[in-house]
């Protein structure tokens, strides 16, 4: 009996150390890892500012197939998250938030997992002469648990080894868009200006010598009116029916003028959208515009308007198709 109670004595004695000795260990954690992505930055952060797309290349969502996600504010930018559930114990159950996206800057996201105390996860992007550096990291506070600062000793070792491999698979993913071309649909918001306008239908394949007409006819009206262009010509595509569209030309100007006849005149309110940027020939343009619904319904979005095209490359200025640069808009709610 003795030498059992001195056992156990000795048992507690070691305990009370363990314990003792976890207060001396950092009570917050820092792991960090960074690596050179082969990819634009625009690419790259939207592979994580997308949380739709954490599936092709976070380690942890590539364990469990079978993992149940539900996403929240169309998981994309700040505000966004998504919640998760699994059997695997290695999965387990949480919730992962966007705090805040600068684009294309860095991301900052707060992780719940299981019981645990949240985390600030964030991601920093540099764009290099040969890449995206992109550097991910998580900071976690601890707490007074003596036993979660012993563990906190093994975290750089084994969270850091699956930082290394995210970004190893956040280097694949991202060449592989780089390389087939996948447009990069994101949230964007069109800030508030002033417009003049003119509104007709015509043939489809006549818009683009309508366009010329009207836009010429706008630009002597602006001239006329002493107003100075304050942006790029845009188009909104109120309605296509068969081989007809109705659509309004515009430029963005200065100042508020009241409308003129048949030139209509006002301010173009801020408006959230879903957007990408198309380089090429105005013909393949309907890709982009695909690409976009995609997005929309993907993400659980309602259209909240007709689509917007803003023309940032003057054809007569730039005679090589393939660098014409159209912005196409679909405002979304």
């Amino acid at each position: 009996m003795k030498r059992l109670l001195r056992f156990l004595g000795w048992v507690a004695v070691l305990i009370v150390l363990f314990a003792a000795a976890g207060y001396l260990f950092p009570k917050e954690i820092t792991v960090e890892r960074t690596r050179l992505i082969d990819a634009p930055a625009k690419v790259v952060f939207a592979q994580i500012n997308d949380l739709h797309n954490w599936n092709s290349w976070a380690t942890w969502n590539q364990i469990d197939p079978n993992m149940q996600i539900e996403f929240q504010h169309g998981g994309v930018g700040s505000g966004a998250s998504y919640t998760w559930s699994s059997e695997n114990r290695q999965v387990g159950s949480g919730k992962l938030l966007i705090l805040e996206s600068a684009p294309y800057d860095s991301i900052i996201t707060e992780l719940h997992f299981m019981e645990q105390r949240p985390a600030v996860g964030y991601f920093r992007f540099q764009e290099k002469e040969k890449g995206t550096e992109v550097t991910w990291g998580l900071h976690t506070n601890l707490g007074n648990n003596p036993f979660a600062r012993w563990m906190g000793l093994l975290m750089n070792k084994w969270l850091g080894a699956d930082f290394t491999k995210g970004l190893n698979n956040l280097n694949d993913v991202a060449q592989k868009w780089q390389h087939d071309g996948t447009y990069v649909v994101e949230p964007v918001t069109i800030p508030l200006f002033h417009y003049v306008s003119l509104r007709k239908q015509t043939d489809m394949g006549q818009i683009s010598t309508e366009m010329g007409a009207v836009y010429g006819e706008l630009m002597a009206f602006a001239t006329r009116n002493n107003l100075q262009m304050a942006g790029f010509p845009y188009a909104v595509y109120h309605q296509f029916e068969g081989t007809r569209v109705d659509m309004e030309c515009g430029l963005p100007v200065d100042r508020a003028i009241p409308p003129e006849g048949k030139f209509l005149c006002g301010t173009f309110p801020e408006t959230r959208c879903a957007g990408v940027e198309y380089y090429g020939d105005y013909n393949q343009l309907e890709r982009a515009h695909t690409a976009i619904q995609q997005w929309i319904k993907t993400h659980g979005f309602q259209l909240a308007g007709p689509p917007v095209e803003v023309y940032a490359t003057d054809p007569q200025a730039e005679p090589d198709p393939a660098k014409w640069l159209t912005r196409v808009y679909y405002p979304i709610r």
